[in-house]
C-alpha cells in the first residue's frame, strides 16, 4: 500500500508512543507523528525533558484511513484488528518499559479500555 507508514525510532527505546493512524503529512514523509500532532508531541517531549531520538513512535493502524476517519477503514477493506498483530510484534521486539497511548484508539488497542478521558495521567497494564 502506498499510504503505509510503519513505526520509526530507537529499537531499544524505553518509551514507545502509539497513536491512531497516519495522516496526510505522515504519508507524504513516510514517518509517524510528523504533522500537526507531531509538533504537539515534540513540544510535550521537550517539556518533559525527552529526546524524540530515544523513543520509538508508531500507530495502531499503519495506513491512512479514508477521509482521515478511523471509522472509514472498512471502505478500503481493513479493520483495526488487521493491524494489531504487527503492533504487538513491534512492542515485543522493542520491549519498552512504558507505552504512551495517544488517543482512544491506541488506548483501546493496548488495554481494551474505552473513554481515554477517564484515564489521562494513569499508569495501566497492557493486555499482553
Amino acid at each position: 500500500m502506498s499510504d503505509y507508514v510503519g513505526g520509526y525510532g530507537c529499537s531499544s527505546a524505553k518509551l514507545v508512543v502509539v497513536g491512531e493512524a497516519p495522516g496526510g503529512h505522515e504519508v507524504e514523509q513516510g514517518l509517524p507523528f510528523v504533522g500537526p500532532a507531531g509538533v504537539i508531541l515534540n513540544e510535550a517531549l521537550i517539556s518533559a525533558g525527552l529526546d524524540r531520538s530515544e523513543l520509538y513512535i508508531t500507530n495502531v493502524v499503519k495506513v491512512r484511513p479514508p477521509g482521515n476517519d478511523i471509522r472509514s477503514l472498512h471502505l478500503i477493506g481493513k479493520e483495526i484488528s488487521d493491524f494489531l498483530p504487527q503492533l504487538w510484534e513491534e512492542l515485543e521486539a522493542i520491549n519498552p518499559n512504558c507505552i504512551l497511548a495517544v488517543g482512544g484508539t491506541a488506548l483501546e488497542a493496548l488495554i481494551g479500555y474505552q473513554g481515554i478521558e477517564k484515564y489521562r495521567g494513569s499508569i495501566l497494564r497492557c493486555q499482553k
